[in-house]
């Protein structure tokens, strides 16, 4: 059997020892119960007025043969646990013609494309950019010799803008369909980090993602998906109210069962085009932002206080908000602990910035992106 027991609180370098025996201690069983112990989600707690501690929700496999029930009445934070995994759509009716088009590589379309592929479907995968391989490339000309390729950048080509980014992982929607996990664990077996499995904060930091997109792209590929980079979409193929294909600017027109429009929120040429061609298009909030760069010491003694600097403290992060009298809201988002502030435009004549951090979050070699 296999229990779990959320908000076990510890001191934040406890250690693996101190984990099982605080376990131990809340169920009041004989360690010869407990079968196994793993961690399934952690976070750190380091608001003032109180010490630092580590909150954990931990998986328990114990033996059958003791009263558990008695045992989940009396402890609120303990239950058993339910297993639930991601289910993959069911096809239904018979195979589509032409296979779907999916437009756009970055998360979105590395995602679709790949539930897409593992349904049987085999789409097709067409990006403005180019693959990650060669995009680093003009990304590193750009940082240093400041030439633009202006579908090539930071912004545009294979993995989208996070793959030079801090690699985030965090979404404030509840979802019990196993979509979080199913995107987690395709990163680790694609080389990410397991510990992304188990971070309440998860990010997989820029060195590994340029390893890991490719890898996706390759599995996409085993099953049938097809590749077509440098290969922009200038308009959609609409017949009886529904997207049929898509046209690219060399004038190929290509069919498609369907057209998944995974573009980003960067491609406004694909924004205006679909405003010309009468497309229904809903306005989306948005916020007007300035990047600020800090010491990462400052922000760690600023949360930490005295423990900054202690080898157990990973480099902190924080989050600001504020609401004015008339009703605006200012806030901080979009933290990169441990990283810099790049040059990230796609346009000639502008100016944009965005950040990027290691898994380490060290501050080191924070522009060292694998050749």
């Amino acid at each position: 059997m296999i229990l779990q027991l959320k908000n076990l609180v510890l001191p934040f370098d406890h250690t693996q020892e101190e984990l099982k025996n605080r376990v131990l201690q809340l169920l009041k069983i004989d360690s010869r119960l407990l079968l196994a112990l793993d961690i399934q989600r952690s976070s750190l707690d380091s608001r003032r007025g109180r010490p630092i501690r580590r909150v954990y929700s931990v998986l328990i496999e114990v033996r059958e043969d003791w009263d558990w029930d008695s045992l989940i009445q009396i402890l609120p934070n303990l239950s058993k646990w339910k297993p639930h995994s991601y289910q993959l759509p069911s096809l239904s009716g018979k195979r589509p013609l032409t296979r779907p088009i999916v437009v756009g590589s970055g998360p979105a379309g590395i995602f679709a494309s790949l539930v897409l592929a593992e349904t049987g479907l085999e789409p097709l995968i067409l990006e403005r950019g180019e693959p990650v391989e060669t995009r680093t490339k003009h990304v590193r000309q750009f940082w240093s010799e400041s030439i633009l390729n202006t579908e090539s950048n930071v912004q545009f080509g294979e993995g989208g803008a996070g793959t030079f980014s801090d690699g985030k992982l965090g979404s404030r929607i509840k979802d019990k369909s196993g979509r979080r996990e199913k995107v987690l664990l395709e990163l680790v077996e694609a080389g990410a980090p397991q510990q992304i499995l188990i971070d309440s904060k998860p990010h997989v930091g820029t060195a590994y993602l340029a390893r890991v997109v490719p890898r996706l792209r390759e599995k996409i590929q085993a099953m049938g998906g097809e590749y077509r980079f440098d290969s922009k979409v200038v308009n959609l193929l609409v017949e009886n109210g529904a997207a049929q294909g898509v046209e690219l600017d060399s004038g190929e027109r290509i069919s498609g069962s369907a057209v998944i429009l995974a573009v980003g929120h960067s491609s406004r040429d694909t924004f205006e085009m679909l405003k010309t061609r009468g497309i229904a298009l809903s306005a989306k909030p948005f916020s007007v932002g300035f990047r600020i760069e800090h010491p990462q010491l400052l922000i760690d003694q600023a949360q930490y206080g005295k423990q900054a600097g202690h080898p157990a403290l990973e480099p902190a992060d924080y989050q600001l908000s504020y609401r004015t009298s008339l009703g605006r809201t200012v806030y901080s988002f979009c933290m990169c602990p441990g990283g810099y502030v790049i040059g990230a435009a796609s346009e000639e004549g502008t100016v944009v910035t965005n950040g990027m951090s290691q898994f380490e979050r060290d501050g080191q070699n924070g522009r060292n992106i694998p050749r």
